[in-house]
């Protein structure tokens, strides 16, 4: 486990440790630094994006708490594996956000919803290239143009995701679009540069300035306009139970995360700009009815 220090009194001071897959903590630390992060509110930094978004809310809420902690960070390879590694009690918890229809109430304490039903969004992501194809033959449809007829150009694409974003996987095959799995986070931009999918889902909302949803290093992805994908299921923080120190940060959460949301801290997170809540908004939602 890695170590990263939060402004605390080091004598008092509990060990939150919490299960991460290296981006997020290398794009955690690239944005706030040296900074405090109860008073970090640079969300249109370069290194925002959600899941760096996700620790951070975790590292304000617990501050805001009057909670002594450092994080340890422990690496893992995807979301399943962070969920498991939670419930032995390896670690208090997952740094990102758990679909509350995945988490047994036995074995976690679920905080409240850090993205309640319907404001967890996505959309599709391509190369530049692709992106200019795509949109040509979109806007080549009829002005009323149904969810059907997008969908059946749609599926000409393969689209990358994973079996282990149960979720994502399930809409994709019940629209009946092509799927690519990806078994782990880091093969993902491998496989984009390599052709083997043209297309990324992933997230609308909570991705900084640039609407950069997972990023890779030498491969740009960019948003296709006019479609989404609206989730009605929340989403929510969840702290072992079979943690010795679940319970302390399980509250100590709670009473961050209720400040944070009457600040408004975490709508500014979602929505950096208005330009980017009006884009989301006007979008045709291709969700399975």
């Amino acid at each position: 486990m890695a170590a990263f220090v939060m402004p605390a009194s080091l004598a008092k001071a509990i060990s939150v440790d919490i299960a991460v897959n290296s981006d997020q903590r290398q794009k955690f630390q690239q944005m706030v630094g040296n900074t405090d992060c109860q008073t970090f509110d640079n969300y249109l930094h370069p290194s925002a994006y959600r899941l760096s978004l996700e620790l951070l809310v975790i590292c304000k809420a617990l501050s805001y708490s009057q909670l002594d902690f450092q994080f340890k960070f422990l690496n893992t390879p995807n979301y399943a594996r962070a969920i498991i590694e939670a419930e032995k009690g390896n670690v208090v918890m997952s740094a990102t956000t758990i679909w509350q229809t995945d988490v047994d109430t036995n074995t976690f304490y679920l905080t409240d919803a850090v993205f309640p039903r319907g404001q967890f969004i996505k959309g599709l992501f391509t190369t530049p290239e692709y992106k200019q194809q795509i949109e040509h033959k979109l806007m080549g449809l009829p002005h009323s143009a149904s969810k059907r007829l997008i969908l059946h150009t749609l599926r000409g694409y393969h689209i990358l995701s994973s079996r282990q974003w149960w979720h994502d996987w399930a809409m994709l095959e019940k629209l009946q679009l092509p799927a690519v799995n990806s078994s782990h986070d880091s093969a993902l931009c491998r496989m984009i540069k390599a052709g083997r999918a043209q297309l990324f889902i992933g997230e609308l909302v909570m991705v900084g300035p640039n609407q950069t949803t997972f990023p890779c290093d030498d491969v740009q992805l960019v948003p296709i306009n006019g479609v989404k994908f609206t989730f009605p299921i929340s989403r929510h923080f969840a702290i072992s139970k079979s943690h010795p120190r679940g319970k302390t940060v399980f509250d100590a959460l709670q009473k961050g995360l209720a400040l944070l949301q009457q600040q408004g801290d975490i709508d500014l997170m979602l929505y950096p700009t208005e330009k980017i809540r009006k884009n989301i908004e006007s979008r045709i939602d291709l969700y399975p009815d």
